[in-house]
């Protein structure tokens, strides 16, 4: 079939099979880039924000500790009230930050660790709220003692459960960054031998049809 072709028909094939293989290049392009895109976006809106999100419920919670440490040293009535809404409007800062958490982690094992932060969270609440409470009703000796043998260690444990999530947020992030850096490098590949294929494609299609004119002028 092929030695009984036309020139012109010769040279369609030859170019059709050019074009095919360049198409394919540039679909693989598309699709592998897409790939990282979606990698990349997932990193950017998703897991980069998850781990500020955690940084700052760190930051709220020590500034209520800190608010618990200043209850300590001041008297005034209007003083003590501003703390206890500070310590308020921080405790419904958290709660936000938790559910914004919630929404985002995807996978089971954040969200296990998003309900240990939660449950660890209880008995810190639960201890510097009754510091506060034995302050306001003057009895500083027992709120000094509390706050050393519960609320601290209850403290500790909530930041501890914060930053466990934080660390592996940082490992996804990094797994993400593997896979990006693997999907770009097996688009290139594919590309260049593709590449090389429709080159050699081509240069064998200009053999075919310049044989097929130069032969029958000897």
């Amino acid at each position: 079939m092929f030695k009984n072709m036309k020139i012109g028909m010769r040279l369609g094939w030859g170019f059709f099979v050019v074009l095919l293989l360049m198409a394919g290049i540039v679909l693989t392009g598309i699709r592998q880039l897409g790939a990282v895109s979606d990698i990349t976006n997932r990193m950017a809106t998703q897991d980069w924000t998850k781990s500020v999100i955690a940084n700052d419920v760190i930051d709220i919670a020590n500034d209520n500790a800190a608010a618990s440490f200043e209850l300590f040293l001041v008297s005034a009535r209007d003083e003590v009230a501003g703390i206890h809404r500070r310590m308020d409007d921080n405790k419904a800062k958290i709660d936000v930050k938790l559910e914004q958490l919630d929404d985002l982690l995807y996978l089971p094992e954040g969200k296990s660790k998003l309900a240990t932060i939660i449950e660890m969270r209880r008995p810190y609440v639960a201890s510097f709220t009754a510091v506060r409470d034995l302050l306001t009703a003057g009895e500083r000796e027992q709120a000094t003692r509390r706050m050393i043998a519960e609320t601290l260690p209850a403290l500790k444990g909530f930041l501890g459960a914060i930053n466990d999530l934080i660390q592996f947020q940082g490992q996804i992030m990094e797994n993400s960054g593997k896979q990006a850096a693997e999907t770009y490098s097996d688009a290139r590949t594919l590309m260049v031998v593709i590449g090389l294929i429709a080159l050699i494609a081509g240069t064998g299609a200009a053999f075919w049809v310049a044989r097929s004119i130069t032969r029958p002028l000897g």
